[in-house]
């Protein structure tokens, strides 16, 4: 199958309303809508004619089965290859699923992943494999009767087995599911180990940004030294030693500077070799800084660096030349291990940010 054979219902609300609404206009259908109304109408037209759905929707290809999504990557480990999985795959599928989709009744939709479908890639060793499970439930209630209604969500996971490349598009929380799901198709429960995009401490967030010829404009840290608690009369000398120098600007008095901050020096007895600055930071359980512009090329951030630990960064970057390029904005998660694409990607971004940004 190709994409636009696989495309779904819900890839078509990952579509941009001017797509939603470019698609009804050559349907002759109505845009008028929310973006849910445009996709439901179009779906119920390509139901009914299913013969137009590859050509109606081969132009959105590249943006169906990405969209506002989050990115997480697995590799096999030990000397371990991708090599053959689409073949273990097909003989353990209840179906040829490159051939065909086949979506459950509701009521067999568990939590644990279903193959649905698989769509072919530019080469054999590359395609996509198509899921559903359940992610919740909700009850619609009828006066004394009630229907609890499952919800449930499609993943795509991408699989290039030239390059052990397992790619898993769904929230981080959620990956290792799929990872395990797609393990035990391929026999290889012991070597499948996420990839590393991010070192522990988030020092690389910068080189991220680098490799993607971006820019780094938000990111999120904690302190590096927790010093312990900070308690109730702590937190008020350090604001006085604000006020302090506060006043100072004010009234230009050195010598009311200089006492006042003799004075809260001695109320915070601080250790041998404590610096302010981590005193201050210890109070404070995330730091977030941003702006319009390079993070790094601001003085104050790169004076915290040495103090933070960075937890997340917002990167911005472009795909082609101007006017045509794609602007992308993606979210780095250190504790996750993950890249949430904040703006609604193609599948041309989603490559260009794999080839940039894995490392082992």
């Amino acid at each position: 199958m190709k994409i636009a054979e696989a495309i779904l219902e819900s890839d078509l609300q990952r579509l941009s309303k001017k797509s939603l609404v470019d698609i009804c206009n050559e349907l002759k259908l109505s845009p008028k809508g929310l973006q849910s109304e445009l996709s439901g109408r179009i779906w119920a037209f390509l139901r009914e004619n299913k013969n137009r759905k590859e050509a109606v929707l081969k132009e959105y290809e590249e943006m169906a089965l990405c969209g506002k999504t989050s990115v997480t990557w697995y590799y096999l480990e030990g000397g371990a290859t991708l090599k053959g999985s689409r073949e273990k795959i097909l003989a353990k599928a209840r179906f040829n699923p490159f051939s065909k989709a086949v979506m459950p009744d509701t009521g067999k939709i568990t939590e644990s992943p279903i193959l649905i479908s698989a769509i072919e890639g530019q080469s054999k060793e590359e395609y996509y494999l198509r899921f559903v499970h359940k992610i919740g439930t909700i009850n619609k209630f009828s006066g004394s009767q009630r229907e609890v209604i499952p919800i449930t969500k499609v993943v795509t996971v991408y699989m290039n087995e030239d390059s052990n490349c397992i790619e898993i598009r769904t929230e981080a929380n959620s990956a290792k599911k799929f990872a395990s799901t797609i393990a035990g198709m391929i026999e290889q429960h012991t070597a499948i180990t996420p990839r590393n995009i991010v070192d522990k401490d988030g020092k690389n967030i910068g080189a991220i940004a680098d490799k993607l010829g971006g820019i780094l404009t938000e990111s999120t840290s904690k302190p590096e030294t927790n010093i312990g608690d900070i308690s109730g009369q702590e937190t008020k000398n350090l604001i006085a030693i604000i006020t302090a120098i506060d006043a100072y600007f004010l009234d230009d008095d050195i010598r009311s500077l200089e006492g006042n901050l003799q004075a809260a020096k001695q109320e915070l007895d601080l250790a041998q070799g404590t610096l302010f600055t981590t005193m201050f930071l210890s109070g404070l359980e995330k730091v977030g800084l941003g702006g319009k512009s390079d993070l790094r090329d601001h003085a104050f951030f790169n004076y915290l660096k040495p103090h933070v630990q960075q937890q997340g960064g917002y990167i911005n970057f472009s795909i082609g030349e101007i006017p045509f390029a794609e602007n992308c904005t993606i979210r780095v998660g250190v504790t996750t291990n993950s890249i949430q694409f904040l703006t609604s990607a193609t599948e041309k971004a989603v490559k260009y940010v794999r080839e940039n940004v894995i490392i082992l």
